[in-house]
This record gives structure tokens, C-alpha cells and sequence, in this order.
């Protein structure tokens, strides 16, 4: 059987190993919620495996992070949807901790690539009285409220 020379290879729809290792706008986000979380680090392959562990984008002592962001700068908007925030509980409840669930715009101008959090709303009242009662000085209140956060 002749090979024929004539026909091009076909075009390649996956990145190169080049093109994959850049840096991409939902890894520097990623890296950001890490450094916010108290012992914060990233979780390298999130989603790719079974375990609990390989699960969420950033994961800390009390919280683990689920990361969206567009690739556009320009994006007016983005979506979240009720899935993305169900995931974002579940797996956070696999391993005893608070869901939070960070997204935001690469690089816009009116934000310059500032990221937002959302925690279910019981959690985010629990943060914000365990935060007043820390700038008041009561720290077995603090406490108290902690084991709501969890």
C-alpha cells in the first residue's frame, strides 16, 4: 500500500506541554486564595483523583476553596452556577471544613483582578461575630462562634 505524502498531519486540538505549563489566569487566582487561607496551599491536580484530599482548587486549616475565574478580561459577567456551589459544600463537608467558594475577573480595570469570596450565609455570620468578638476582646466568644464556622 502507497503512503501518501501529499496530506498534512491533522490539526493538534490539545495544548502543547509549552502551552500548558503558561501561566493561566485560574492559576494565579488559585495561588492567591491559598495565600489568603490561614496554612493555605494550592492543590496541585484538583478534581483528578478520588480522595478527599485531591479535591478544591485551595484548601487551609478551617477552609477549602473552590476557584472560578473567566479568561477574558473583558467578561462583563460570570456564572456561577448552583452545582459549582453545591460542589464547593460537599467537598468541604468530606473533611470536616468551611465551603468557600472564590471567583473573579483577570486583570479588569475597575477591580485590577481582585478576587471575591461567598460562604453559605450561616458560615459568613459566624466569621463576622467571631471577628467582633475578637475586636472587642472576648475570646471565649470567639471560640464559641468558631465551632459554628465548622
Amino acid at each position: 500500500m502507497k503512503r501518501r505524502l501529499d496530506r498534512q498531519p491533522p490539526e493538534r486540538s490539545r495544548l502543547t506541554r509549552q502551552e500548558s505549563k503558561q501561566a493561566r489566569p485560574h492559576d494565579a487566582q488559585e495561588a492567591r486564595a491559598a495565600d489568603a487561607l490561614p496554612d493555605g496551599k494550592r492543590t496541585p491536580g484538583s478534581g483528578c483523583g478520588w480522595s478527599p484530599s485531591k479535591k478544591s482548587d485551595a484548601t487551609g486549616h478551617l477552609f477549602r476553596s473552590e476557584c472560578k475565574t473567566v479568561e477574558d478580561a473583558g467578561a462583563k459577567s460570570i456564572t456561577i452556577l448552583r452545582a459549582d456551589l453545591a460542589k464547593a459544600k460537599a467537598e468541604a463537608l468530606m473533611m470536616d471544613q468551611c465551603p468557600a467558594f472564590v471567583f473573579g475577573w483577570p486583570g479588569k480595570a475597575w477591580n485590577d483582578g481582585e478576587d471575591w469570596v461567598a460562604f453559605p450565609l450561616a458560615r459568613a455570620k459566624a466569621l463576622m461575630q467571631m471577628a467582633s468578638c475578637l475586636s472587642r476582646g472576648d475570646y471565649d466568644g470567639a471560640i464559641e462562634w468558631l465551632e459554628g464556622v465548622v
